[in-house]
């Protein structure tokens, strides 16, 4: 793995083979770009959503509910702060049904200045997300590690929100 975007498509292309991914999401993420960054470029469940982050966690909260795995992607994470009320309902439900629902998504967001995205797309969200229960948060600082959380992520009964 040379590149973090090669490892995050390698781990997403081993979670559609072999880990149960039914569902790859988000502004832009699915053919012909892959996304803004090209990390779901030639995914088999890589499919578009409207620009409508709220939308996007509203349909992995009820793909997760019926039994799918999903992995959604808000495409900066600035647009992530409108959307905490439906992270709050998605990490408490596991937790407020004494574990009888699962919601088991994964949500990916590329966050810092490092992206080089301006004033709107370079915002982090990784302290606040800490502070919403009921999630993991993963931060990868390598290649190698966005490989890792990212598989172990999408193991995981409860929502994880990937920051890279």
């Amino acid at each position: 793995m040379s590149t973090m975007i090669q490892a995050i498509r390698m781990a997403l292309h081993v979670g559609e083979s072999r880990l149960g991914v039914t569902d790859i999401f988000g502004e832009d993420v699915g053919p012909p770009l892959g996304g803004v960054f090209t990390g779901t470029q030639g995914l088999e469940t890589a499919w578009n959503t409207p620009l409508d982050e709220r939308g996007i966690v509203g349909t992995a909260i009820g793909l997760a509910l019926a039994g799918r795995k999903p992995v959604a992607e808000i495409q900066f994470c600035d647009y992530a702060f409108n959307t905490i009320d439906l992270l709050k309902i998605a990490g408490n439900t596991y937790w407020s049904s004494g574990g009888d629902w699962n919601v088991p998504l994964v949500m990916m967001t590329p966050v810092g200045a490092g992206i080089r995205g301006s004033i709107y797309h370079s915002h982090s969200f990784d302290a606040m997300a800490t502070r919403i229960p009921g999630w993991k948060i993963v931060m990868p600082s390598t290649p190698r590690d966005a490989y890792g959380l990212l598989l172990s992520s999408r193991r995981s009964r409860i929502p994880t929100r990937s920051c890279s």
